[in-house]
């Protein structure tokens, strides 16, 4: 790599003093090859990546395109992409949490569709990977095409982890939900994981509403009688009255 960049940084010099002319024939490389390449540069971190490409000559392909393949390589290995395990217990949250949880680390390094999919069954473990299994030998002897797509393998797991009522008894659930026994974060918290698994989108007032009528009623008269402008507003008035109580604890001792 060190000799590469030498030699690229010396053909540029001779270049530049006549006594070369730029090669016509090129192979094209993305910013972020480049950048690897050649880091000294100092290629502009804040321009998107992987959108424009640069020309080297093909004299240097070979060592270029080397160490283009490692970098291609990296892209699974050298971000330490944490997937979390799948065991396929029957646990609808468990679940949603899993794929949420592996969208989030496939959307953060940029993973392709078919890589997403081999990712996520590396992790399979237990009962998930001999289902996985099954469904791979069916899918052969049937012949049709390997699952490929992120979206293709979420709704064949879908199928099987999360039963047809689940998203009917979420949303009693949520309907249904208190403050009771709960500090008013762990019920804010509770409140917001459930309208996530619900796909439940509404707009702000309606979940103002929603978390006020839910809080117990000594609380939620304070929190009505102040200007609340936002939900995150509403949230903060709402822990006054544990505020307060905590700081006359500490002037009485």
């Amino acid at each position: 790599m060190k000799k590469l960049m030498r030699e690229e940084f010396e053909r540029r010099e001779q270049i530049k003093a006549g006594k070369r002319k730029e090669s016509r024939d090129h192979i094209h490389i993305s910013d972020e090859e480049r950048m690897t390449l050649w880091p000294q540069e100092g290629w502009p971190m804040s321009k998107p990546m992987l959108t424009t490409t640069v020309a080297i000559p093909l004299k240097e392909a070979g060592a270029a395109l080397e160490g283009i393949a490692m970098i291609q390589t990296k892209n699974l290995g050298g971000y330490k992409i944490r997937i979390p395990p799948f065991h396929g217990n029957n646990n609808p949250d468990e679940y949603m949490d899993w794929e949420k949880k592996c969208e989030f680390n496939f959307n953060l390094h940029n993973i392709s569709n078919i890589n997403r999919v081999k990712l996520a069954v590396s992790e399979f473990n237990d009962y998930a990977l001999r289902w996985w299994e099954q469904i791979v030998t069916a899918r052969e002897i049937g012949g049709a095409l390997e699952v490929s797509t992120w979206e293709e393998m979420t709704r064949i797991m879908r199928q099987r982890f999360i039963p047809s009522y689940y998203q009917r008894e979420l949303h009693s659930k949520l309907r249904r939900l208190t403050q009771g026994s709960k500090t008013v974060e762990e019920y804010f918290q509770e409140m917001e994981v459930m309208m996530l698994r619900a796909n439940v989108i509404e707009d702000r007032e309606a979940t103002m509403s929603r978390f006020l009528g839910g809080l117990n009623r000594e609380i939620q008269d304070i929190v009505e009688m102040q200007n609340c402008v936002g939900l995150e507003s509403m949230l903060h008035k709402a822990f006054w009255p544990k505020q307060l109580k905590r700081r006359r604890s500490t002037a009485m001792n």
